[in-house]
């Protein structure tokens, strides 16, 4: 077990038909997690990013685009830190959450700004 887990230390991504596989990764990884990935893949990230994608428009318009757009890269960097470096389910679950939310302003901050930058 101590082998394995220095594996993914290293990039270790399974064998055979098991590479790759998402849900393989977070059981061999994370075992009480991997009964859970779905509210991991799905509900944790898509509602926060489908609600909040509606105001984040709105908030690009009133702001500047640039901070906007560097703030919310920088959180979202943060985020994947924080997910990536925690076995804590409920800490994965807040920053899945957060991370809907910041990349609902990057797409309406990135899209306007390349409108302005590039001509028709």
């Amino acid at each position: 077990m101590q082998q394995q887990g220095l594996g993914y230390i290293y990039g270790f991504k399974g064998t055979g038909i098991q590479a790759g596989n998402p849900h393989f990764e977070i059981g061999a990884a994370f075992p009480e997690m991997a009964s859970q990935y779905g509210l991991l893949s799905g509900p944790a990230f898509s509602i926060s990013y489908a609600i909040a994608g509606i105001f984040m428009g709105l908030l690009v318009d009133k702001y500047n685009r640039k901070n906007l757009l560097a703030g919310a890269c920088i959180i979202w960097s943060l985020t994947q830190i924080i997910s990536g470096s925690t076995s804590s389910f409920a800490v994965m679950i807040g920053m899945r959450f957060i991370l809907g939310l910041f990349v609902s302003m990057v797409e309406p901050a990135a899209f306007s700004l390349m409108g302005d930058y590039f001509p028709p």
